[in-house]
């Protein structure tokens, strides 16, 4: 073993601790005032409570284990100084075990019915070898957490031991009386048929009505409905006074990132930065007056459809942040993008406070091209006609407009290209007719009287019209119109088509 230094026994004779022994079999409101009263006591030093390992139907009816259980659901802000270890059994075991772990100076806070018995005998085997162990402490004290021992047998108000009948009895009305009121109707039935079934008791699934203690956890509700904490806030953690950022929001508990590290806080153990409540909704009053003047603004243009979105915003303002937050959220990307885009404008603020207050990022809208372009038209007229017009509300107002037109000018195209092509298919074709020949009767084709002459047409049309009448068999059908051999002796005009063809497979 290496010997040890001078700081290394300063270090050590500064060590202090103090903590409680307990059988807490059931947890009552009376062992919260014992926690509240060591913890208080112990200031920045260390506490610990070690409880006893005794279990018996008559006066222990819960094992260790139930019981750890049910003190961290009874008193959470206690739950990690909840020592489990079950070398430690006895009062003496849980001194011999802190003076281990390096303590140097100890402190025990018992019922003040108490004090005296364990002043005495701490002190009697301190330095002693024995059975227990062994711990030679600079300092022993033994505090009084109070006036009655909440542990002790036959003692007026709550008490484990009226627990102990409250349960015997089936009394769950009484029994409720003696947990914390923030403690959940689910979690106290468990204690109270744990109890039951440690006393070979039958467990009970019929309770009469739990007794009105009011609302048994308005913290917890507030949390659950976001009215309390979102991600980002800046918060106090009440036992240190440290100031914190939320990054994690848990069932009943937060995530607070401080000076480098993640810790884990009950709600009850923390509390919003009165500075970042007092700017959110100071932020909010002003975004109410940013939309009301977007709303008229937009009204004046023409443009309803903002001018509608800019009064709905300022009625969830009116609401609060919370409130504004949850509608915000509901909204799409792009009206996301021109509502702050609008606060930014009205109210003066920078991109980045936008963005923190909103939990909002700025960033490009995903657009079609055709959408894209209209947003750069747009764009341009806005630099014409605003040139001293805010960037962010420019692009805000640029985008979520195209996205409209855009849209507009789809719908209206498709619209169009059904009506037409329901028109075409309804009518009948109208085919191009040549007027030197329109006075025969029937159709006669453009296209069929290409490079012949004038004079030649009317003839030309006579023969269609005679050859129109013949057996498809009859040879005399097919006989040269006026202008065929004309048309022949001259080079035909290929097509695009014929041309392309012949580049790839020759004139074969």
């Amino acid at each position: 073993m290496a010997i040890k230094n001078f700081s290394q026994y300063l270090i050590e004779s500064e060590k202090e601790v103090f903590f409680t022994f307990g059988r807490m079999n059931p947890p009552t409101v009376g062992h919260g005032k014992v926690l509240d009263t060591i913890s208080k006591k112990s200031g920045k030093n260390d506490y610990k409570i070690f409880l006893s390992q005794v279990s018996n139907p008559k006066k222990d009816p819960l094992s260790y284990s139930d019981k750890v259980k049910h003190i961290r659901k009874m008193f959470p802000k206690h739950g990690r100084n909840v020592i489990i270890n079950k070398n430690v059994r006895t009062a003496f075991d849980a001194v011999v075990e802190l003076y281990d772990q390096g303590y140097r100076k100890v402190n025990m806070v018992v019922g003040s019915d108490r004090v005296s018995e364990f002043d005495v005998l701490l002190k009697k085997y301190n330095g002693v070898k024995g059975r227990h162990g062994f711990y030679n402490f600079e300092n022993i004290r033994v505090i009084s957490a109070g006036e009655r021992d909440p542990d002790a047998e036959g003692v007026t108000g709550m008490s484990a031991s009226k627990q102990r009948e409250n349960a015997k009895a089936n009394d769950y009305t009484a029994f409720a009386q003696g947990v914390p009121s923030k403690m959940s109707d689910r979690d106290t039935r468990k204690l109270f048929n744990d109890v039951r079934k440690g006393m070979e008791l039958e467990e009970k699934t019929q309770f009469k009505r739990h007794v009105d203690l009011g609302k048994l956890n308005e913290l917890r509700e507030n949390y659950v409905k976001g009215n309390l904490y979102e991600i980002g806030d800046s918060v106090i953690i009440k036992s240190t006074e440290e100031v914190g950022i939320v990054s994690v929001l848990g069932s009943n508990y937060v995530v607070v990132e401080t000076n480098g590290k993640r810790v884990r806080k009950w709600l009850q153990d923390i509390e919003l930065s009165e500075n970042t409540a007092d700017a959110k909704e100071d932020f909010i009053r002003l975004t109410k007056r940013a939309f009301d003047n977007m709303s008229r603004d937009f009204k004046k243009a023409g443009d309803l459809d903002t001018s509608k979105l800019a009064t709905m915003a300022s009625k969830m303002a009116s609401k609060g942040a919370k409130v504004f937050q949850t509608w915000f959220d509901g909204r799409d990307k792009l009206d996301k993008m021109l509502l702050a885009g609008e606060i930014s404008y009205y109210t003066k603020q920078k991109d980045k406070t936008i963005e923190d207050m909103l939990n909002y990022k700025f960033d490009e809208a995903t657009l079609s091209p055709a959408q894209l372009r209209k947003r750069d038209e747009i764009k341009k007229a806005i630099d014409r006609d605003e040139p001293n017009m805010d960037k962010s509300k420019k692009i805000a107002i640029a985008t979520a407009t195209a996205k409209r037109v855009a849209d507009s000018i789809v719908h209206n195209i498709d619209a169009l290209l059904e009506r037409e092509m329901k028109k075409e298919k309804e009518a009948p074709k109208k085919v191009a007719q040549d007027p030197d020949a329109d006075e025969v009767k029937g159709t006669q084709p453009k296209k069929y009287y290409s490079g012949v002459a004038k004079k030649s047409k009317i003839a030309r049309a006579k023969h269609f019209n005679r050859g129109a009448k013949k057996d498809d068999d009859d040879p005399s059908a097919y006989k040269d119109a006026p202008g065929d051999k004309k048309a022949r002796k001259e080079p035909m005009k290929k097509s695009k088509h014929t041309i392309a063809f012949k580049k790839m497979f020759g004139d074969d």
